[in-house]
């Protein structure tokens, strides 16, 4: 666990198992939290301002949380490299020149963020993302120069929860109906919100849970192979 640290020169994080980085203020560097060819983690309560490039930036991620963090005045608030299976909830992501980018990322969920006054878009997907699903998150006056706050050119992203017909906050909407998002996958918002979502506070707790209980198995089941091993090359001695 990586905690109360105040940073100046970023933390960088590599080929990690079951990390916790908590209650952190990174600013002024080049990149806030690097985190690479890591899994089963979670980033919460940090704040990363004012780094000139990235506030967040996942390489290689897998299955990792960014919960409740502040993440503004960066070139990028966060971005996600080839990466899968991210949870971002309930961050502010603001006064960034872009909110949240995604490059090669697939399956993974953004719900209950505030994207706010980011220069360009709020979010922004690459052609080779897909499976993300994105809802009851905030967005105001995000790329007020754009027709959109958000931009898809990925396949299959689905900017609404179809199970409960909710979709995202746009301060910009305009009457009734959907919200169209910028890009050449031709998305939309389905069920775009007509008030603010309510923030939900509960899952960073269970993320930790989560996180506990995958990386104990992860040691459990390591030690089991290697006792088993060890105990099949004696038998066989």
């Amino acid at each position: 666990m990586f905690h109360d640290f105040q940073v100046q020169d970023g933390i960088n994080l590599y080929n990690s198992n079951g990390f916790i980085i908590k209650n952190n203020t990174i600013s002024y560097g080049g990149y806030g939290l690097f985190v690479s060819e890591s899994s089963h983690g979670v980033y919460t309560n940090n704040t990363c301002i004012e780094n000139s490039k990235y506030g967040v930036y996942i390489k290689y991620g897998y299955n990792i949380s960014i919960n409740e963090n502040n993440c503004s005045a960066n070139d990028q608030g966060i971005n996600l490299y080839n990466s899968s299976t991210i949870y971002i909830h309930n961050n502010s992501i603001s006064k960034n020149t872009i909110g949240l980018t995604f490059d090669l990322s697939n399956h993974s969920i953004i719900t209950f963020n505030s994207f706010e006054k980011n220069e360009q878009y709020a979010i922004i997907m690459d052609s080779s993302s897909s499976s993300n699903l994105i809802h009851h998150n905030t967005f105001i006056d995000n790329n007020l120069q754009g027709t959109s706050q958000a931009c898809d050119n990925g396949h299959n992203n689905t900017w609404y929860d179809q199970s409960t017909k909710t979709g995202n906050y746009w301060s910009d909407r305009k009457g009734i109906g959907k919200y169209y998002i910028d890009g050449n996958s031709k998305s939309y918002d389905k069920y775009p919100l007509k008030n603010l979502p309510q923030q939900c506070a509960e899952k960073t707790s269970i993320d930790f849970l989560i996180i506990l209980i995958s990386f104990l198995s992860t040691v459990i089941l390591s030690y089991v192979i290697r006792n088993k091993y060890a105990f099949r090359q004696l038998r066989f001695r």
